[in-house]
C-alpha cells in the first residue's frame, strides 16, 4: 500500500507552508510600499533584493501548490535564505536590519521551516543554524532586535521540527497499521470470494448437472419399451438439455465463462432495461417449466412508490423532485431468476400438482417475485438456513430406506439453502418460505435497493484522533519551550521600560518577572490539559481572556512605541503561544475569531502609542502578520491534517478493495479451473454418452447410474453424510471408481480443516485422478494430519486378475505419480496482486508425492510441510 498517510503528511504541510509563502509575498509587498518615500524611492537599485526574492517565492508558490518540494529545491530555498539574510544591509533600511518585522526575517525563517519539514533531524538543525548565522551576522551591531528575531529563526523551527516528528511518527504508524488492515482485508475478501465461489459452484452443479441426473434417475427420459413421436421427442429434449449443460461447462473450461456462467442469465454488466430483462428471464424459466408438464400463471404489477413507506412520526417527506426507480442490479436479475427456476423445480417434483403460480410486484426501490402452489407442502421450518442439520434418525426402516430418505432430505435442503436462499442472500436480497404438510406453499424471492452508505469510517476516525493528539502534545511542547524562552527578555529587560501606569512604577524591578511567572503558571496548566485532550469552549474561552489579559499587561509594563518592541514581549509573544491551544482544540470558525479578538485588542492599545514613521508602522504590521501567520502554521500541522484522516483512509481501504479484488480473481480462476476439471472428469462423460446416443437415458442400468451418480454429487454439496468422509470432493470420483467395481476406503486422523487449502486442493486432484484409472480392487486412502503439516498414503492393485484376462490395460502408477510438486517453480511475486495469474499456470509448492511398488500394490505418499499454511 505504501506510505500513503505519510505521503499525505508531507503534501499538508508543504502546501500550508505555500500559503505562509503567499502571505509573505504580499508583507514584501506592504513593506516596499511604507518604504517606498523614505528609501526605496531614493534608491531605486535596492529593490533588486525583494524583487528577486518575489519572483522566486512566486515559483516556489506555484511548484508547492501542485506537488510536494524535492531535496533540491529543499536545499535551494536554504541557499536563497543564507543569501538574503547575507545580503541584508543593502536591501534593507539600516534602521530596520535585523528587526523581526522585516521581509529578511520572514523568507530566511520560510527556508528554515522547509528544511525541517523536508530534511532529517540533523541536517535540518544544520540547516538552520547556517540560516540563523546569516540573518545575525550582518546585522550583530542592531541589538536587540537582531537578538529576538533570530531567536524567533531558531524557535520557530526547532518548535515546528518536534511537530514535524511527532505527526509523522503518527503517520507511519498508520501507514503501518493500514498495510496491516489492509493485508487483513484482502485476505478476508479473498476467503470471502472463494467462499461465495464455492456457493456459485454448488448452485450451478445443482441447477444443472445434479437436477439433471436426477431426473434422469426419475424416468424424465420415458421408459425402455416407450416408442412413438411423444417418447422421441421426450428423449431429443433430455439429449438437448444434456448437450446445453456440457457445452456450457465446456465452454467455462476453456475459460470463456465468468461467474455468470454459473446461473442463467445475461453477463455481469448493468442491463438496459433490468426490468424488460427481468421479464424476459421469467418468461424463458417459465417456458422449461411448461416443457416439463408444470402449467404456470404469469402476473407483474408496478407500483410508482417506494415499498415501505415513511413512518407517520418522522412526518411527511420533504418536497422535492419525485423518486425515481432503482434499476435492478444485473446480478440481482439473474439470482431472482434463477431462484425462481429452483422453486418451480421443486413445485414440479414434491408439490404433486400440475399448476402454480408467480406474481411479481416491482416497487421503484425493490423487486418481489412469489410462487404459490396448492400441493403437498412441508414443514420450513425443517429447512430454514438458519437451523443446523438434523441429524439421521435411527428408526426401525432399514438402511437402504434411511438412506433414500436422508438424500430427498439432501436434496430439499440443498436446492432451498443454496439455490434459493443462498442465491437470494449473496445479492443483498432474501426469501421466504411459507408451507405446512397439506396446506401448499408459498415462496416469496425479495430484494430492496441499499441505502446510501453513511459518510465516514472507524479507521478515519482513529486516524484522525492520532493527528489530533499529536498536534496537541506538540502545540504544549511548544508553549512550554516558548515560555522557558521568554524568561530571557523578562530578565534582561526589566528594568528598561517605563510602565505607562503610574501604580506599577515602584514594582518596575520585578514586574517584568512577575508577569512571567504569572504567564509560566497559566502556559503550565494550559499545557497539561492540551496533553491529555482538547480545550472544552469553557476553557478556551478563559485561555482567550487570558491572552487579551496579557496583551494589556504588555501595555501597562511598557510605554510609547515599545509597544511593538520585543520589550513588550508578555503583549505580542506570549498571546500568539496561547493561541496555538485555542487553534488546536477548536474549529476554525471559533480561533479565527480569537485571533481577531486578540489583534483587535493589540491594535487597540498599539494604534495611539506608534508614530507615522515607516518603521512603528513596519512594527505593527508584522505584530499582526505574526498573530495571524503563525496561527495558520498551527492549523496546518493540526486540524488541516486532521480533516485529510478521512481521504487518507478511504484511499488506502480503496486500494486494498482492489488489490483483494485481483488476488480473489486469481484465486477463483485457480478454484473453479480445478473444479471444472474434476466436474469434467467425473461426471460429464455420462452426460456426452446420452448426447451422442451411445447411452439410452430410458435403459434401466443408465438410469440407476445417473441416479447413483446424482446422489454422490448431492453428497459432495451437502458435504456430509457420504463415502468421502470429510474430502467431500471426493464423491464423484469414488463413484464412479466403484461403478467399475473399486472398493475405496478412505481414512482421515487429525483435523483435515486445519490443511491449508492448496494442499487439500491437491490431494483431492491426485486422488481423483488416481481413482480414474485405477482397476478394479481395493484402494485405501490413509491421511495423517497434524495440524498444518501431514502426510497420506494411497495403495491400491497394480491390475487385477479379472482385468488382465479382459485384455484392459490398467496403468502401473497413478495419474501425477513420482512428480515431486516441490520442484514445480512459484509464480513471479505480483502476479497474484496484479489479477494476471494464469489460472491454469504452475501453483506454488505445497504437496510432494513419491510413488513405489509393493508387490502387486502401487503405494503414493503424500507429504506437505508446515510452511505450507502460508500459502492459498
Amino acid at each position: 500500500m505504501g506510505a500513503r498517510a505519510l505521503d499525505t503528511c508531507a503534501t499538508v504541510i508543504f502546501r500550508g507552508l505555500a500559503v505562509l509563502r503567499g502571505l509573505a509575498l504580499v508583507f514584501t509587498v506592504a513593506y516596499v510600499a511604507i518604504w517606498w518615500r523614505d528609501w526605496y524611492g531614493v534608491h531605486p537599485w535596492r529593490l533588486l533584493g525583494p524583487a528577486l526574492v518575489f519572483a522566486w517565492g512566486t515559483v516556489c508558490l506555484i511548484v508547492t501548490a501542485r506537488r510536494t518540494p524535492s531535496r533540491p529545491t529543499v536545499l535551494g530555498h536554504v541557499a536563497v535564505g543564507c543569501a538574503v539574510g547575507l545580503t541584508a544591509p543593502w536591501t534593507v533600511p539600516d534602521a530596520s536590519l535585523g528587526d523581526p518585522s522585516s521581509w529578511i526575517l520572514i523568507t530566511v525563517m520560510l527556508a528554515g521551516l522547509h528544511a525541517v519539514n523536508a530534511l532529517r533531524t540533523r541536517w535540518s538543525l544544520v540547516a538552520l543554524t547556517l540560516l540563523a548565522a546569516a540573518h545575525l551576522l550582518p546585522a550583530y551591531q542592531h541589538r536587540p532586535q537582531v537578538i529576538t528575531s533570530t531567536g524567533l529563526l531558531l524557535f520557530t523551527g526547532v518548535a515546528m521540527r518536534q511537530a514535524v516528528v511527532r505527526l509523522r511518527r503518527v503517520a507511519l504508524a498508520a501507514d503501518a497499521w493500514l498495510d496491516a488492515v489492509g493485508a487483513r482485508a484482502r485476505a478476508e475478501a479473498v476467503a470471502a470470494a472463494q467462499a461465495r465461489a464455492d456457493r456459485a459452484h454448488e448452485r450451478f452443479l445443482h441447477d444443472t448437472v445434479l437436477n439433471m441426473l436426477a431426473g434422469l434417475g426419475l424416468g424424465g427420459a420415458g421408459g425402455a419399451g416407450q416408442a412413438g413421436p411423444e417418447a422421441s421427442a421426450a428423449l431429443a429434449r433430455v439429449r438437448e438439455r444434456c448437450q446445453r449443460i456440457v457445452a456450457q461447462v465446456e465452454r467455462m473450461l476453456a475459460g470463456a465463462g465468468g461467474e455468470a456462467n454459473l446461473s442463467i442469465g445475461p453477463p455481469a454488466g448493468p442491463p438496459a432495461d433490468s426490468d424488460a430483462e427481468l421479464a424476459r428471464l421469467i418468461a424463458e424459466v417459465v417456458e422449461e417449466a411448461g416443457d416439463d408438464g408444470l402449467a404456470v400463471t404469469v402476473s407483474i404489477e408496478r407500483v410508482e412508490a417506494p415499498r415501505w413507506a415513511r413512518p407517520a412520526r418522522l412526518g411527511p417527506p420533504a418536497a422535492g423532485p419525485a423518486r425515481r426507480e432503482e434499476r435492478l442490479p444485473a446480478d440481482v436479475v439473474t439470482a431472482l431468476a434463477a431462484a425462481l427456476r429452483e422453486a418451480l423445480i421443486n413445485v414440479r417434483r414434491h408439490a404433486g400438482v400440475a399448476a402454480a403460480r408467480v406474481d411479481v410486484a416491482r416497487w421503484l426501490d425493490g423487486v418481489r417475485v412469489e410462487v404459490r402452489d396448492e400441493g403437498a407442502g412441508f414443514d420450513a421450518a425443517r429447512f430454514d438456513p438458519a437451523r443446523p442439520d438434523e441429524e439421521p434418525s435411527q428408526d426401525a426402516a432399514g438402511p437402504a430406506v434411511r438412506a433414500d430418505r436422508a438424500d430427498r432430505a439432501g436434496e430439499v435442503r440443498l436446492g432451498l439453502r443454496g439455490s434459493v436462499h443462498g442465491r437470494l442472500a449473496d445479492v443483498g436480497g432474501w426469501a421466504r418460505i411459507d408451507s405446512a404438510p397439506g396446506e401448499g406453499t408459498t415462496v416469496g424471492l425479495h430484494w430492496q435497493a441499499p441505502r446510501p452508505a453513511v459518510a465516514g469510517s472507524p479507521d478515519g476516525a482513529d486516524l484522525r484522533r492520532s493527528y489530533e493528539r499529536a498536534a496537541r502534545r506538540a502545540v504544549g511542547v511548544a508553549l512550554l519551550a516558548g515560555v522557558a524562552v521568554l524568561a530571557l527578555p523578562a530578565i534582561a529587560y526589566r528594568g528598561h521600560s517605563t510602565p505607562s501606569l503610574a501604580a506599577l512604577e515602584p514594582i518596575v524591578p520585578v514586574a517584568s518577572l512577575l508577569l512571567w511567572a504569572v504567564v509560566a503558571a497559566g502556559a503550565g496548566l494550559i499545557a497539561a490539559v492540551t496533553w491529555h485532550r482538547p480545550l472544552t469552549g469553557p476553557e478556551s474561552l478563559a485561555t482567550l481572556g487570558f491572552a487579551v489579559a496579557c496583551v494589556l499587561a504588555g501595555a501597562a509594563t511598557t510605554s510609547g512605541g515599545e509597544v511593538i518592541r520585543i520589550y513588550n514581549w508578555a503583549g505580542i509573544i506570549a498571546p500568539t503561544l496561547l493561541l496555538f491551544s485555542i487553534t488546536v482544540s477548536q474549529p476554525w470558525p471559533r480561533w479565527a475569531t480569537a485571533v481577531a479578538v486578540v489583534s483587535g485588542t493589540a491594535l487597540a492599545v498599539s494604534l495611539p502609542r506608534v508614530g507615522s514613521s515607516p518603521l512603528e508602522l513596519v512594527r505593527l504590521l508584522g505584530t499582526l502578520y505574526g498573530f495571524s501567520t503563525l496561527q495558520l502554521l498551527v492549523t496546518v500541522a493540526g486540524p488541516v491534517l486532521m480533516a485529510t484522516a478521512e481521504t487518507t483512509t478511504r484511499a488506502a481501504a480503496l486500494d486494498a478493495e482492489l488489490g483483494a479484488a485481483q488476488e480473489a480473481a486469481a484465486a477463483v480462476r485457480r478454484d473453479r479451473a480445478r473444479r471444472l476439471a474434476r466436474l469434467d472428469r467425473d461426471v460429464l462423460p455420462l452426460l456426452r454418452a446420452v448426447v451422442d446416443g451411445s447411452a439410452d437415458p430410458r435403459d434401466e442400468d443408465i438410469r440407476r447410474l445417473c441416479a447413483s451418480r446424482a446422489r454422490a454429487l448431492r453428497r459432495m454439496l451437502v458435504g456430509s453424510g457420504g463415502r468421502a468422509g470429510p474430502l467431500a470432493e471426493l464423491e464423484t470420483a469414488i463413484d464412479a471408481a466403484e461403478a467399475r467395481g473399486a472398493t475405496v476406503v478412505l481414512q482421515v486422523a487429525g483435523d483435515l480443516a486445519a490443511v491449508p487449502r492448496e494442499v487439500r486442493e491437491q490431494i483431492v486432484d491426485l486422488v481423483s485422478e488416481t481413482l480414474l484409472a485405477t482397476p478394479p480392487g481395493r484402494v485405501m486412502v490413509t491421511l495423517l494430519c497434524d495440524g498444518a503439516a501431514g502426510e497420506g498414503y494411497l495403495s491400491y492393485p497394480l491390475a487385477a486378475p479379472e482385468a488382465a484376462a479382459t485384455g484392459l490395460d490398467w496403468p502401473a502408477a497413478p495419474v501425477g505419480a513420482g512428480l515431486d510438486w516441490s520442484s514445480v517453480p512459484e509464480p513471479e511475486p505480483g502476479l497474484a496482486e496484479t489479477g494476471d495469474a494464469d489460472p491454469a499456470g504452475p501453483e506454488p509448492a505445497a504437496l510432494t508425492v513419491r510413488a513405489e511398488q509393493d508387490e502387486d500394490n502401487a503405494v503414493v505418499e503424500l507429504r506437505w510441510p508446515a510452511l505450507a499454511a502460508s500459502i492459498g
